[in-house]
């Protein structure tokens, strides 16, 4: 991948106040592996907003079967979409990261797939 994370960079958990699961009843806590926190949702247009400001976000998640398309557009630019399915788990890992104009941003991440998983673990 691209740039890596420094200790400035401010790691925001799935559980922080300040990601916005919405609908909120689409959004389940579980947990990757056996060890590690994670939001998850089988709900087609279930999605998620974080605001941040910055010049660069990194999304952490796993990889399973069990998982399907989404989508991640920042500050309604068109989305980049990729899938989290692997024929195996793969534990939270970076999936995707990207530049962005030094400020404040608004990161939308969108489940593509009905009873196909999205998972957050943590944004950066």
């Amino acid at each position: 991948m691209g740039i890596t994370p420094i200790d400035q960079d401010v790691h925001v958990n799935y559980n922080d106040p300040n990601v916005l699961y919405l609908p909120p009843t689409y959004w389940n806590d579980n947990v990757s592996g056996g060890n590690t926190g994670i939001k998850v949702s089988y709900d087609i247009t279930a999605h998620l907003l974080f605001n941040f400001t910055g010049s660069h976000i990194w999304y952490y998640g796993d990889l399973y079967p069990d998982h399907g398309k989404c989508s991640f557009a920042i500050d309604d630019n068109t989305p980049a979409v990729f899938t989290t399915f692997s024929p195996g788990f793969l534990p939270v890992r970076l999936l995707w990261e990207q530049d962005v104009t030094p400020g404040p941003h608004v990161l939308k991440i969108t489940n593509l797939e009905d009873r196909k998983a999205a998972t957050v673990a943590s944004l950066m």
